[in-house]
């Protein structure tokens, strides 16, 4: 027992060395530091549009327009100006969003029922989220306003007739139903705020499987080139006591990895926890937090992924000569987790051709990619069963990593295109 625990702090201490610990500590630190930007940059998106007018008309309509604007929470700065293209110059010297010029005879024309043209200049000067929010409420300032001509102008005419005919002649009332709630909104506006918000989760998986399965191989691979990894398998232990020493080790730092990456992930949960009325299509609250089964599902999850990559390296890493052979030789395991990334950003399970999807849940880290979406939308089975799936395949791995420390080989297994010349 004290040669078994002797070897898996060995292990444990060659695991834990500064070119493991940073990549880690940068995942968990880009989750963090994303979702604290998130929570101000959404913050920001009720912050004022700083406005400027130019207003040729000065009549009671026009300042009336300017007030709405006002009380929609956006901060007016007036020009006086002969030109648009001094009122743009004089926008951008002030660091203005946005310049709009009310035409001469605007009251008159109104009253008169000619058309009215309004020029409206966005000036480009941030590609956030939030800026292009902003901007979106004005649009819907000026849709509501052009509802309310309309409307005097139909009342001038018959007040008696009903305003909901011109407005609305077909009522659709939208609905989307998000695991058990159900409220009333635009579907699209969900999706793209939720992919919006998720994309991060499977860059920082992307980092930390793949740099976690370098680190090791590293290791491995280092072992195998300063001849102590020889060395290591004179010491009077069984094979089998010695893997299991190395794997369990891995699996240490495996949970260790998990358990810090799932309290970083909700915190980048918390900076959208629940999605607002930020359109006009999307009137009430729909709730994205994931409950605590869920949470523990996805940490076992990434768990199992970090395990399975571990236990890959370290029998790739055993073809390698040296360190530098370690990062060619785990080029498999990189396009293991390459394709499931991209697949998980640009696909969905449902969507894709029978054929497709067999392909991506044969590779194991598609299981963990898949499953923060899988969750969001209360689907646990799949996930329960990406879980198996992932625990089976560890096996699996561990079954062939036995086999292989067992037999001589594994001191001179190598890839003939590494060999050198």
């Amino acid at each position: 027992m004290n040669k078994f625990l002797n070897l898996l702090r060995k292990e444990i201490k060659d695991l834990l060395t500064l070119k493991m610990i940073l990549p880690f500590v940068f995942s968990i630190f880009l989750l963090f530091f994303i979702g604290q930007v998130m929570q101000k940059e959404i913050g920001k998106g009720i912050k004022p549009l700083d406005i400027g007018i130019v207003d040729l008309d000065n009549t009671e309509s026009s300042l009336s327009l300017v007030k709405g604007l006002e009380n929609a929470g956006n901060k007016i700065i007036f020009i006086k100006v002969k030109s648009d293209s001094e009122a743009i110059r004089i926008a951008n010297e002030k660091n203005l969003s946005m310049v709009m010029i009310i035409p001469p005879n605007y009251e008159a024309d109104l009253k008169n029922k000619k058309g009215v043209e309004i020029k409206i200049y966005s000036i480009i000067n941030s590609l956030s989220f939030a800026t292009s929010a902003r901007r979106a409420n004005i649009r819907n300032f000026l849709r509501a306003l052009n509802q309310q001509v309309v409307e005097y102008f139909v009342k001038e005419l018959d007040p008696n007739f009903n305003l909901k005919l011109i407005r609305e002649p077909i009522e659709a009332k939208e609905f989307v139903v998000l695991k058990d709630n159900i409220q009333q909104g635009n579907a699209s506006f969900i999706i793209a705020y939720i992919s919006s918000q998720t994309i991060i989760i499977p860059v920082a998986l992307l980092i930390l499987i793949i740099f976690t399965g370098t680190m090791i191989a590293s290791s491995v691979a280092l072992e195998k080139e300063n001849k102590t990894l020889e060395t290591l398998l004179t010491v009077p232990v069984s094979r089998f006591t010695l893997i299991l020493a190395k794997m369990l080790a891995a699996v240490i730092i495996a949970t260790l990895f998990a358990f810090f990456f799932m309290f970083a992930m909700i915190s980048y949960m918390s900076s959208f926890g629940s999605l607002g009325a930020s359109s006009p299509q999307f009137n009430s609250v729909i709730k994205l937090k994931i409950d605590n089964i869920s949470k523990i599902l996805i940490g076992l999850s990434i768990f199992l992924s970090i395990v399975n990559a571990l236990i890959i390296s370290t029998l790739l890493a055993l073809f390698a000569q040296d360190v530098k052979d370690a990062q060619a030789t785990i080029m498999p395991l990189t396009i293991m987790i390459l394709i499931p990334y991209f697949f998980a950003m640009f696909f969905d399970p449902g969507e894709m051709s029978f054929a497709l999807k067999i392909f991506t849940f044969l590779i194991p880290f598609s299981h963990t990619f898949f499953a923060f979406k899988f969750l969001l939308l209360g689907q646990r089975i799949p996930v329960i069963l990406g879980n198996l799936y992932l625990f089976i395949f560890a096996i699996i791995l561990l079954f062939i990593a036995t086999k292989i420390f067992s037999s001589e080989q594994i001191l001179t297994m190598r890839f003939t295109t590494f060999k050198k010349q």
